[in-house]
């Protein structure tokens, strides 16, 4: 414990733990890992929040602008049958020749084995009411977290050049702006990774975890070793994109406005490609890693955070593939190119009516 807490594994050689946690001379905030609490009330504040807002604002107007409440085949029964249980746990697709054998065993036709198969796909299905308010909440968040991150962040002289996020580290204090600014948006992770188990299951579900659990990792350790400034340019450039996405999701759940609808893919889009795949890239993590070596150099702990860093634009190189997927499906209008991104393991491969709120996305521009 003492090797993994010491300032050789943490800190640049001239630089202590005393001096990193010592309590400046103008009362100003020194970021220490006690701080942290905080993020978690937020968390726990996010849950009460959201299942206010779900409760009482999304589900209803969902509800009223007509939306399904439940996928098909939700509430008909499905005949208890423990041999085609066991292979659905293992293939919810089986193949026409797997059905065969499956009918010729239990004395069924091939179109009861079908249907059986396609009836229990369907009651996993989340409906669409369920997947417009997750979007409708996620819409709102990030919405009013870009907004706020913009307001505490124009002002700063980091936010215009990035080599102020190192120089005077580590004795830059944080104003009470970043500080909740940095404890909401951390709450908020913390929140997530709770509902990434219970919210409709995504095919890059674990990516998202992976997503996550790198995030609240890298905003702890950011805040610990005060590269808050680093850390709250990276929580920004990140929600920029979000609004964009989640109102896009709305619109192919709740509206027949197809020209709106896909107006707003391409303002997502193309904000990706600016924010993910070349601010985020060329100016924040080159300013970790080379800014930060020539300013306060590098060190063990370096490398960890600068790791997360890269962890992160990975993952953003992944999920643009899947965008890439989308845009080429409405480009060409390719009825047998499905959603990469938006639909589970379970309900991706559908082909019907259920699946319609998605496949809308993939029509033409």
């Amino acid at each position: 414990m003492d090797a993994l807490l010491s300032e050789e594994m943490w800190l640049p050689a001239n630089i202590s733990w005393a001096r990193l946690y010592a309590s400046r001379p103008d009362g100003r905030l020194t970021p220490r890992p006690v701080h942290l609490t905080m993020s978690l009330a937020c968390g726990l504040a996010f849950c009460l929040l959201r299942y206010l807002v779900e409760t009482f604002l999304l589900f209803p107007l969902g509800r009223r602008w007509g939306l399904a409440d439940a996928p098909k085949d939700a509430f008909r029964p499905v005949t208890p049958n423990k041999r085609l249980d066991a292979v659905f746990r293992l293939n919810r697709r089986p193949t026409v020749d797997q059905m065969s054998a499956l009918s010729g065993e239990l004395g069924w036709s091939d179109k009861s084995v079908a249907n059986w198969f396609r009836r229990k796909r369907n009651q996993l299905k989340s409906s669409t009411l369920r997947k417009f308010v997750e979007s409708a909440w996620f819409f709102l968040h990030y919405s009013c977290i870009l907004v706020y991150g913009f307001a505490v962040l124009v002002g700063k002289d980091y936010f215009w050049d990035a080599r102020y996020c190192w120089i005077g580290w580590p004795d830059q204090a944080v104003d009470a702006d970043i500080y909740w600014y940095y404890m909401i948006s951390l709450g908020y992770y913390w929140s997530a990774m709770y509902y990434i188990f219970t919210d409709v299951k995504h095919k890059d579900f674990a990516e998202m975890l992976i997503h996550h659990v790198v995030t609240v990792c890298l905003m702890s350790f950011s805040w610990c070793l005060n590269y808050v400034r680093i850390g709250a340019l990276v929580v920004l450039i990140h929600d920029v994109v979000d609004p964009f996405m989640h109102l896009t999701k709305c619109l192919t759940y709740a509206s027949s406005n197809t020209r709106l609808r896909d107006i707003m893919f391409v303002v997502f889009m193309v904000c990706w490609i600016v924010t993910r795949l070349t601010i985020y890239p060329f100016w924040v993590v080159y300013s970790a890693m080379f800014h930060s070596w020539t300013i306060i150099g590098p060190f063990r702990s370096w490398y960890m955070f600068n790791g997360c860093l890269l962890v992160l634009q990975v993952l953003h190189v992944i999920w643009f593939y899947f965008i890439l997927r989308i845009a080429l499906s409405v480009v060409t209008q390719d009825p047998n190119t499905k959603d990469s991104r938006s639909d589970s393991e379970m309900s991706a491969a559908e082909d019907g009516p259920d699946n319609k709120g998605d496949s809308q996305l993939k029509k033409g521009l």
